[in-house]
């Protein structure tokens, strides 16, 4: 509360004494939601979330592959709307070549959680992922990128209202579309909505920036860094108040 020591809260890897990662966090009334991941024995990541009151053990709420029962998934972000918690990722499939598969998953905290994929436009034999999803009246938008036939990871987000085929919307890279970007946060401010990220220029230098709405104009937020000299910077959260 910014008063008293922060207390510690472990959440522990239901597959036993192998490394979890929280990845996103929310809250709703006296809940904590915490969306990450676990390893298991074989050494793959399994997706899911906790819930904790913050008096009780927490809750471990397991997310399924349908490509692997090994699992291989993250979850990277969480969202809550209407009693049902949104988890957006990804899922390695189990070919020879793992392809990474973009999706989200639906949990009410009752039934088996409903996981929906969200095709990459390039191509099915090409990864797609999310790192931001964000619910405005019951539609799902998920923020991320996916490769083309190059090599490129281009930026932009999925829509789905979860019943028809979610539609992939692609951010145009003001540096050249030959260079990569990606879509790391969504902030909803009523009817705008907004998605921070960062575009890649010719020279390897990054660019922080984001979109307000579909298809608009990039606004950039810092000049651009040389990788080769600088780790770069980008926005993991975007917030608006």
């Amino acid at each position: 509360d910014g008063s008293a020591t922060p207390a510690w809260v472990e959440l522990a890897n239901p597959n036993g004494s192998y490394n979890g990662y929280v990845t996103a966090i929310t809250r709703n009334g006296g809940n904590v939601y915490a969306g990450g991941y676990c390893y298991n024995k074989f050494g793959a990541a399994v997706a899911g979330y906790w819930v904790s009151d913050g008096s009780t053990t927490p809750a471990w709420v397991e997310f399924a592959n349908p490509y692997t029962s090994y699992n291989d998934c993250i979850v990277s972000s969480i969202a809550l709307y209407d009693g049902k918690v949104y988890a957006g990722g990804s899922c390695y499939t189990a070919d020879s070549i793992p392809i990474n598969k973009a999706c989200y998953w639906v949990s009410d905290g009752t039934a088996t959680p409903t996981r929906v994929e969200l095709e990459n436009p390039n191509g099915s034999s090409y990864s797609g992922w999310v790192n931001s999803v964000a619910v405005k009246d019951g539609v799902i938008y998920a923020g991320g990128a996916c490769y083309n036939s190059s090599g490129v990871s281009k930026a932009g987000y999925w829509v789905s209202d979860g019943t028809a085929t979610p539609v992939y919307t692609a951010f145009t890279n003001t540096h050249g579309s030959s260079y990569d970007s990606n879509v790391y946060s969504i902030a909803i401010d009523g009817d705008d909505i907004y998605f921070a990220g960062d575009v890649y220029s010719s020279s390897g230098a990054e660019y922080t920036g984001y979109h307000k709405n579909s298809n608009a104009a990039w606004t950039e937020l810092a000049t651009g860094y040389d990788t080769s000299v600088y780790w770069g910077s980008y926005p993991c959260q975007i917030v608006i108040k």
